[in-house]
């Protein structure tokens, strides 16, 4: 196989390979953890545990060593991980694609979002997949500013929520867009009228840091309006409490509930900033058949939940050619 991002797979001999390991060997570098990835192929443990024997045999390499009280992966492994789980995708994509049914088709998903996404939407659709695909199975997480590398590294399999267009090796579909608005406690002396961008700039403001892209794009705005924001906070919940007792403002997305919450959002003051919301994943998942039906399915659910809700801000695109 060609050697894609540097790694070494294509100068290790298959003939010292047994390939029957491959998908031990995906487990492994993906969850770095013996247990953990007998777990993901349902063998058990012992079994793992001599997969892992013959793979250190025959790469001749430990693929996982301990560091620090923890399991991390060798240097080897980790210039191998990304052609493994090319190599491992799409092979089983050849297999799959020919009797995908979504009734029947086992798959495991790992699946990132932002904090609307997880906390909002996801948990509804997440119902609704195990009615149409009983043997899809998820591990969900927040999205976080290690989302870029958690995608090449094959960690998680589609974010959802990201904003911006990604880098190289990875597809994207944007879903919505929304305008930036200020955050800010309904008590807070411009909460209640119309303010300008000077006015904004009187106030200390708290950034909320995550993994959707969305820091980037506020931070862009702050630089061009002159304001250095006073704190960074990576939760959100923990963001809405601060600016809910304080004087600070946050700039965010539109989420409904915050009024229910003692906070208020108002529009930026002659200002249009607007935040892309996309579908994210590696280029090697794109022709697999079971992803792109989860992808499909996600796209439509997400659409459906803006548009009968009626979010504030938001404006929902129609499918478009994939980036």
């Amino acid at each position: 196989m060609p050697g894609q991002n540097g790694n070494q797979l294509d100068g290790l001999s298959l003939s010292r390979l047994n390939l029957n390991l491959l998908p031990s060997l995906k487990a492994l570098l993906d969850t770095r953890s013996v247990t953990d990835a007998a777990k993901l192929l349902c063998v058990t443990q012992p079994t793992m545990s001599r997969n892992l024997a013959q793979l250190r045999e025959n790469l001749c390499d430990p693929i996982l060593v301990r560091s620090c009280n923890r399991t991390e992966l060798s240097e080897l492994a980790k210039s191998i991980h990304p052609s493994v789980n090319h190599l491992v995708i799409e092979a089983a994509t050849i297999f799959e694609n020919a009797s995908f049914d979504p009734q029947t088709t086992c798959r495991h998903f790992r699946i990132a979002g932002s904090y609307a996404v997880v906390e909002k939407i996801l948990p509804g659709v997440l119902c609704e997949l195990r009615k149409l695909a009983p043997n899809f199975t998820f591990d969900v997480e927040l999205l976080n500013e290690h989302v870029i590398e958690k995608l090449h590294r094959g960690e998680i399999d589609l974010a959802l929520g990201y904003s911006g267009q990604p880098p190289s090796g990875l597809r994207s579909q944007e879903i919505m867009r929304c305008r930036l608005a200020c955050m800010m406690s309904a008590t807070h002396p411009l909460a209640d009228r119309i303010f300008t961008l000077e006015e904004l700039t009187e106030y200390p403001h708290l950034m909320q840091k995550g993994g959707c892209g969305m820091s980037s794009q506020v931070k862009s705005f702050y630089e061009r309006i002159g304001i250095e924001p006073q704190m960074s906070i990576s939760s959100f919940c923990a963001a809405k409490s601060v600016v809910a007792g304080s004087d600070y403002i946050c700039l965010h997305t539109p989420i409904k509930e915050v009024a229910s919450e003692g906070l208020v959002l108002r529009e930026l003051p002659d200002e249009v900033v607007e935040i892309d919301h996309r579908m994210v994943w590696p280029e090697y998942w794109n022709a697999n058949r079971s992803h792109r039906w989860l992808r499909d399915h996600l796209f439509q659910s997400l659409r459906r939940f803006v548009e009968r809700n009626d979010e504030p801000g938001y404006t929902v695109l129609h499918r478009q050619a994939v980036a």
